[in-house]
């Protein structure tokens, strides 16, 4: 053997012996990944082999997912919208039908986050909360507050159709917009409450001072002078 081929040998054992002591300094229970590990910020070497690991270890900082353009879905108008400053008649309740000349009505006021209105006998008034998730133009998932009235005495059929209609409308948990009607489903009732529109928008009551009218010009009172 010559003596190139003896110091190759040397080295090698040197190399490995110099390796042992590294290799058994590993704690039990850890391993060496000896796998390739590659940048996927770069793409100066874009081997299939790279691209496969980067889609399956790096998937948000994937060059080519984000090279992607985004997918813009618009947006129905939310019922809320339709409904703000209108005024609603109760024609059935629940399957029930309504009492004859007994007006039993629904305003969503404010900035769509107020109802009130007649219970038939007694005013009504409440919040209510819409829920943006999954709403249409027709359609609409609600909150109703507690409900708080006046305490008016009307005929025993009165009070109990107003006591029903408030326990339905504490209760609601939809809105649906179809044609002229409005329907409010409610928690434990098979039929929802039907309204059709009153007016198309409810105009806030106008508050204002009067103008002063000179003293001159008043005339006498009949009766007095």
């Amino acid at each position: 053997m010559t003596n190139k081929w003896m110091v190759g040998l040397l080295g090698i054992g040197m190399g490995l012996g110099t390796l042992g002591p590294a290799i058994s300094a590993v704690p039990k229970g850890f391993t060496i990944s000896l796998s390739p590990f590659y940048n996927c910020f770069t793409r100066e070497v874009w081997s299939p082999e790279k691209q496969a690991w980067c889609q399956q270890n790096s998937p948000v900082s994937n060059p080519v997912a984000t090279e992607m353009e985004p997918v813009l879905v618009a947006a129905d108008p939310a019922l809320a919208d339709e409904l703000l400053n209108t005024e609603w008649l109760l024609e059935d309740l629940n399957g029930t039908g309504v009492i004859d000349r007994v007006q039993t009505t629904l305003r969503f006021e404010g900035d769509g986050d107020r109802i009130n209105g007649s219970g038939g006998c007694n005013r009504y008034f409440s919040n209510i909360l819409f829920n943006s998730e999954n709403a249409t133009a027709t359609r609409q998932t609600v909150a109703i507050g507690a409900v708080g009235a006046t305490e008016m005495a009307c005929p025993p059929a009165v009070m109990d159709q107003e006591s029903r209609f408030l326990q339905s409308l504490q209760t609601a948990q939809r809105i649906e917009l179809d044609g002229p009607y409005l329907y409010v489903y409610s928690e434990d009732q098979e039929q929802p409450m039907r309204f059709t529109q009153t007016n198309e928008l409810v105009d806030p009551m106008p508050i204002s001072t009067p103008e002063p009218v000179p003293m001159d010009t008043v005339g006498p009172i009949p009766g007095l002078w």
